[in-house]
C-alpha cells in the first residue's frame, strides 16, 4: 500500500493519506471517516471500492469463504455508507459511488456467490435511479466501466439464451473462472479468503526466517 501510494504521488503530483480501516467493523469505518475528516476538513465524497473475489465451483466454496465475500462486498458496502450519509446529511452534500462489477449484471460459472454479493451493491442504485428520474430532471443510473461494456451486453440479451451459451462455451468464457492457475492465485486467496492464518504465517516467518521449527 505505502507503495502504490507513492506511484500515485509521484504521477498525479499529490498527496495521498494511508490510514487502516476493515470495513466490516463499523468501528473501524468510523474513525477511518474521523481521521479523514480532520485530516481535510470535511469529507466531499466515499467510494467503496473494498472487495474480494473468489473463484471455483459453488458447491466446493467453503462457508467461510463465503461469509468472507459477504462480510466485505455487501456488509462493509452498508457499514460504509451509513456513517458516511449520517455525515453528508449534516452537512448538505456529500457523494456516495457504489463501485460494483459486470457480473452483478450478468452472472458467471465459478462466480456465483460473488455474483450475487456484487449485484446486492448494483441493484439498489437502478431502484435508486428509477425514484430520481420521477422527482427530477437529471438521468443517474448505472456507469459501465469501459462503456463497451454496456453495449455488449445489451446485444447480448438480444441473442437467445441457448445461442448465448454456445457461444460463450466456444470462446471458454463458462469455464474461466472455473479452471483457474491455484499456484498464481495462492497468495490471492490466503489474503483474501484466510487473512488472519496468513498474517500468522507472516508473523512467524518474521519471527523465525531461519524456517526451521519451534
Amino acid at each position: 500500500m505505502p507503495c502504490t501510494a507513492a506511484r500515485i504521488d509521484a504521477r498525479f503530483g499529490t498527496t495521498v493519506f494511508r490510514w487502516p480501516l476493515d470495513v466490516t467493523d463499523r468501528g473501524s469505518f468510523d474513525e477511518f471517516l474521523s481521521l479523514a475528516h480532520m485530516e481535510f476538513g470535511g469529507i466531499d465524497v466515499l467510494v467503496n471500492n473494498a472487495g474480494i473475489m473468489p473463484t471455483g465451483a459453488f458447491l466446493e466454496e467453503t462457508d467461510s469463504v463465503t461469509d468472507r465475500q459477504i462480510d466485505i462486498n455487501v456488509r462493509g458496502v452498508i457499514l460504509g455508507s451509513k456513517p458516511a450519509a449520517a455525515r453528508f446529511t449534516e452537512q448538505g452534500y456529500g457523494h456516495i459511488v457504489n463501485l460494483g462489477s459486470v457480473v452483478g449484471i450478468e452472472g458467471a460459472p465459478g462466480l456465483t456467490v460473488y455474483s450475487a454479493t456484487e449485484h446486492a451493491v448494483i441493484g439498489p442504485d437502478e431502484v435508486a435511479a428509477a425514484i430520481v428520474q420521477v422527482i427530477a430532471t437529471a438521468r443517474p443510473g448505472l456507469r459501465y466501466v469501459p462503456r463497451t461494456a454496456g453495449a455488449i451486453l445489451g446485444a447480448r440479451k438480444a441473442v437467445p439464451e441457448a445461442t448465448r451459451h454456445r457461444i460463450t462455451a466456444a470462446f471458454g468464457l463458462q469455464s474461466l473462472a472455473l479452471n483457474t492457475d491455484e499456484t498464481a492465485r495462492a497468495a490471492y486467496r490466503r489474503r483474501t479468503e484466510a487473512p488472519n492464518q496468513a498474517a500468522a504465517g507472516e508473523d512467524s516467518a518474521a519471527k523465525n526466517p531461519s524456517g526451521s521449527a519451534r
